[in-house]
């Protein structure tokens, strides 16, 4: 990059000479993510007579530098437009694809205007970044960028404390190091502190602030006294989102097929808040049960403010390799039970 920063990518070139048009990704999800093939597939792209670029963003995975969402797509954009171009292969003509935060790059390196930048196809993406992705209707959206910035944890903390391994460990939440073994990995309260402060609460320089801006670290009691109710909520997502809940001074709710997992997470939220949730064991494919969870929860809490889907399933295959069964449980997991729990 123009300041030095080396970004790595993968590079599919077609068999032959060339030259040949470029097809561009840049992504924080890791160039070699698994389900990026069950969306595009660059080996096909490939043998159609694209040259293939997908490229880690700044600080992600194989990528130099310090990873703050948005802050350099727009620079970094343009450098690697120009970049691709210039390849050996290419002929001089890049165009750019693909969803969600990697449809932002798109829009980004647009706004820069490299000259060889010929066409972007940005999906599930936010043209206005203010109108539902940081803030939605002048308010801190938490509900996407807690919950975005917690997926990225890992990576975050695995690039900071790659050279020491206690660190790491204690970074993830799993308790404290003795005699080279590190004590059991209970919840993840630690990791979402380190992470909704570093992440969650910081809004990219290259965007205005407005005066609703939340500031990193910033703790207000905001749910004292108010009913959460999360399904999926035993482990990951549901676990970070029911814990930051608690923070709040919220009753939460906890629901899931797992009942080991539930009690394991119930004791995460009592550890770290001293406040003990509810926790059913729920099929969000079964509606009967799901009215009950709902019924149950509102009597028991006295009412129920805030309710929060996250249950859903996905299976690591490609497209082709989906078996009927595959399908028909993420169908009804994902979407049969969202529908049911709203």
């Amino acid at each position: 990059m123009c300041d030095g920063t080396v970004l790595r990518a993968d590079v599919y070139r077609p068999v032959g000479r060339g030259p040949w048009p470029v097809l561009l990704m840049r992504l924080p999800y890791g160039k070699q993510m698994p389900l990026l093939a069950a969306a595009f597939d660059p080996l096909a792209a490939a043998r159609r007579g694209f040259m293939v670029v997908i490229q880690d963003t700044r600080g992600r995975f194989a990528s130099e530098g310090e990873w703050e969402p948005l802050t350099y797509e727009e620079s970094d954009g343009y450098d690697t437009v120009r970049w691709a171009a210039a390849l050996p292969g290419a002929n001089g003509s890049v165009g750019m694809l693909g969803a969600g935060y990697f449809g932002n790059t798109q829009w980004m390196a647009a706004l820069s205007k490299p000259p060889e930048l010929k066409a972007i196809a940005p999906m599930v993406t936010w043209s206005d970044p203010d109108d539902g992705l940081w803030t939605r209707g002048g308010a801190i959206e938490l509900g996407t960028t807690v919950t975005w910035s917690l997926l990225h944890g890992a990576d975050t903390l695995m690039r900071r404390h790659r050279t020491d391994p206690a660190a790491l460990v204690a970074g993830l939440g799993g308790g404290p190091v003795a005699a080279g073994r590190a004590g059991p990995a209970r919840g993840t309260g630690r990791l979402r502190r380190q992470l909704v402060g570093e992440l969650g609460g910081r809004r990219p320089a290259s965007l205005p602030r407005t005066p609703h801006h939340y500031e990193s670290g910033q703790r207000v009691n905001r749910y004292h006294g108010r009913g959460v109710a999360i399904t999926g909520a035993a482990q990951g997502l549901g676990l970070a989102m029911a814990t930051r809940f608690a923070a709040e001074g919220a009753t939460v709710a906890l629901a899931d097929v797992n009942e080991e997992a539930l009690t394991d997470a119930a004791g995460t939220i009592t550890d770290a808040h001293d406040a003990k949730p509810r926790t059913d064991v729920v099929d969000v494919t079964d509606s009967a049960q799901v009215d009950a969870w709902i019924t149950g929860v509102t009597v028991d809490l006295g009412r129920l403010d805030v309710p929060v889907n996250n249950a859903g399933i996905i299976r690591d295959n490609r497209v082709e390799d989906i078996t009927d069964d595959d399908w028909h449980a993420v169908i009804d997991v994902s979407l049969t039970g969202g529908f049911q729990t709203h």
